[in-house]
């Protein structure tokens, strides 16, 4: 999804990281509700052998981080890690069907709820000052020329109609002790970024003295902000 910075040096760095993302999807997968809300209701879908809910998932997840994102290479990379069986084909049309059954609003749930597993079993030792402290930040990310992508997050104004790609804004709270994105909101280019941070507010606000800090950049930072932060957890 995203190209590498830095070449194969982030390849180690991706793998840490990524063995504690799959624990907890292992164990959130056997919530029957989300295990649901994963999957697109088509009017008929046929069962996939090979290709269960878990095992696509993973599959997805190590598509979007490897350096070479193909499809083909995600199935190899399955067979590798013992996630297919050796013998399954290379063809990847059985998988690409598996993905297309994927839910996007599951999908946006299953990150968040990752992102609060992997806090909720931090040691306390691994917090700062024993409190959950949350990092804003914000991005955009360039998605395929399509009509309904282009109408939903039009392209710069200053380049030529058909010129460009649409792009779409994200703005989203990370945990400092893990890195991993615990809640986030989609926006357009005319979008600043603290309107969309403030839609982010009510995680932050709605548990006083016990929500987590936040730390943030220049950008999303005013003396409201800062001024309702300190609302949330210090005394009357």
């Amino acid at each position: 999804m995203f190209p590498s910075l830095f070449g194969h040096t982030t390849s180690p760095l991706r793998q840490r990281c990524l063995g504690p993302v799959l624990q907890q999807l292992d164990g959130l997968l056997t919530t029957p509700r989300l295990h649901q809300n994963l999957l697109q209701p088509p009017p008929l879908r046929r069962r996939q052998r090979l290709y269960p809910l878990s095992v696509t998932l993973k599959m997805f997840l190590t598509q979007c981080l490897s350096d070479d994102p193909s499809c083909r290479t995600a199935v190899a990379t399955a067979k590798e890690r013992g996630w297919l069986p050796q013998a399954a084909s290379p063809d990847t049309g059985a998988y690409c069907r598996a993905r297309d059954h994927l839910s996007s609003s599951g999908l946006a749930a299953l990150v968040e709820r990752t992102g609060c597993a992997l806090e909720n079993v931090r040691p306390p030792e691994q917090l700062w000052r024993g409190r959950r402290v949350r990092v804003v930040d914000g991005t955009g990310i360039t998605l395929p020329d399509t009509p309904p992508n282009q109408a939903a997050y039009p392209q710069p104004a200053q380049q030529a109609p058909g010129c460009g790609f649409p792009v779409l804004k994200l703005v989203a709270l990370m945990s400092l002790a893990t890195g991993a994105l615990v809640h986030y909101t989609c926006g357009t280019l005319a979008d600043h970024d603290q309107p969309l941070f403030y839609r982010l507010w009510p995680p932050t606000s709605s548990r006083p003295r016990s929500g987590p800090w936040v730390g943030w950049e220049r950008t999303t930072s005013s003396f409201s902000s800062i001024w309702g932060a300190a609302r949330s957890i210090l005394p009357a």
